[in-house]
């Protein structure tokens, strides 16, 4: 996490983190989030033009907008926006979008 000061989130936020920062290589925190504590954001090394935007809403779910900078049409360019309860399954997501 070069670069970004380490704000601790809330909960099931935070641990999402600390599992995409062990087990996607490919993944950079960025600044977009940094001051919101129910939201982190990613880059890939690997597709620079790739970003991930994770906000948590209703303590249960996270939403995951898949960002495509390249592809105009959305005001955040978000190709598409995946919703889950599941760590595992978000941690899935952001390998195969930032991978």
């Amino acid at each position: 996490m070069a670069g970004i000061k380490h704000v601790p989130k809330l909960g099931r936020l935070e641990t999402l983190r600390v599992m995409i920062e062990h087990h996607v290589p490919e993944a950079i925190e960025t600044s977009r989030a940094e001051a919101d504590l129910i939201a982190a954001s990613f880059q890939s090394r690997r597709h620079p033009e790739r970003h991930i935007y994770i906000s948590f809403y209703d303590q249960e779910h996270f939403g995951i907008d898949l960002e495509d900078w390249m592809v105009e049409g959305e005001w955040d360019n978000a190709v598409d926006r995946q919703t889950t309860s599941s760590l595992d399954e978000a941690l899935e997501i952001v390998k195969n979008w930032l991978g």
